[in-house]
């Protein structure tokens, strides 16, 4: 695989990652360490909610889609990336909805997505250098 479209179909998971270590990071300053089961599972409720309506179902397809017999890595990987997309603009917009300050919040989930996005690049292109 070429290392552009390797990076380029990396994207939608880098922002998934990004969203989510905002996402732990805000609710761990909000909440602290939690101990009870039953509490910790009232705070993991959006992050849950998020993950079923984006990543299952990006799976779900892309596992009917290799069911049937295709191939193609890219066919394959697409609904996935979508899922993985999806995820992370509700994660987001629950980020949003929690956080005071809303630019303070883009801010940080654009600076963890820039900093990985680039160490990803790096890591493609060291392995899969451009020819």
């Amino acid at each position: 695989m070429p290392p552009l479209q390797l990076f380029l179909l990396s994207l939608p998971g880098l922002y998934f990652n990004s969203v989510l270590l905002v996402w732990f990071f805000v609710q761990f300053s909000e909440h602290g360490l939690i101990f009870s089961i039953a509490r910790s599972f009232s705070v993991l409720k959006p992050l849950l909610r998020c993950m079923l309506y984006g990543i299952v179902p990006g799976l779900i397809v892309s596992n009917v889609i290799v069911f049937f017999g295709t191939n193609s890595i890219l066919l394959i990987s697409i609904p996935g990336m979508v899922g993985a997309a999806i995820s992370a603009w509700l994660l987001h917009k629950e980020i949003l909805g929690n956080v005071q300050n809303k630019k303070t919040g883009n801010i940080a989930i654009a600076v963890v997505f820039l900093a990985m996005a680039a160490l990803v690049l790096w890591a493609i292109l060291q392995t899969e250098p451009i020819h």
